[in-house]
């Protein structure tokens, strides 16, 4: 009897503690802030700025610089720019095209050669690349002034053919649709379409000439002088 007395005692006294802590445990869970819509939206909004922040200075970092390659040492590359030498770090993942657009190793770049190299700045003169590409030399191609008489005309091809009156040299005349074509027209220079030149008009042509001494010029200018010599003409005015 006393046996069975104390365990009653035993298991209400539990049962007392275990309905306390559970009433404690909902007590701290309504106590517990629950985060608000306004809350995440301040929370999106912060890690925005962290992230559009990253990315500017990210953004800040890129570079590019346009030189003539002097030396390899490695793996940097030393470059003479017009603001004086910079460094050009690569690594592994660097990209190297050539004039072509055809992938080349480090080893294929000549001293000399003319590069642009993107990539990262470290510092004012120092450049890790990512990527460079190497260019050909701008050369300003001749230009030639020839006079001539129109012998033939193919208006499907435009192309003119030239006879110099005096040396009888022949001159094919190749026209394009950036040509510019006038006329003097009542003492007023003005502008003509290739259909308005014919046979016996005299021409002055100042273009390209072919390749290999071939007689053949493609026109940036031309201008009908029928009733003036090459000397009467002035050169045509730089725009």
């Amino acid at each position: 009897m006393k046996k069975t007395i104390l365990l009653l005692s035993i298991f209400f006294s539990f049962s007392l503690f275990s309905v306390g802590a559970l009433a404690q445990e909902n007590e701290d869970a309504l106590s517990s802030p629950i985060p608000s819509p306004d809350d995440e939206r301040i929370k999106e909004q912060v890690q925005e700025r962290i992230e559009n922040v990253l990315q500017a200075a990210d953004e800040e970092k890129k570079g590019a610089l346009v030189g003539t390659l002097k030396s390899i040492a490695n793996s940097t590359l030393t470059v003479e720019t017009e603001s004086g030498e910079a460094q050009v770090k690569t690594d592994d993942e660097v990209i190297i095209l050539n004039p072509d657009k055809d992938e080349i190793e480090l080893g294929d770049l000549s001293i000399g050669s003319k590069i642009i190299a993107m990539g990262y700045t470290e510092s004012q003169t120092t450049l890790n690349t990512k990527r460079i590409i190497v260019i050909e030399e701008f050369q300003a191609p001749e230009t030639e002034v020839v006079f001539g008489v129109v012998t033939d005309i193919s208006q499907e091809e435009k192309v003119l053919t030239i006879k110099h009156p005096k040396n009888e040299t022949v001159y094919m005349i190749e026209v394009k649709s950036q040509t510019t074509i006038t006329k003097k027209v009542d003492e007023e220079i003005e502008e003509i379409d290739f259909s308005d030149i014919e046979e016996d008009d005299r021409l002055v042509v100042v273009g390209i000439p072919g390749e290999n001494g071939e007689k053949m010029v493609t026109a940036d200018l031309i201008r009908v002088v029928t009733n003036q010599t090459p000397s009467e003409i002035s050169a045509p005015e730089e725009e």
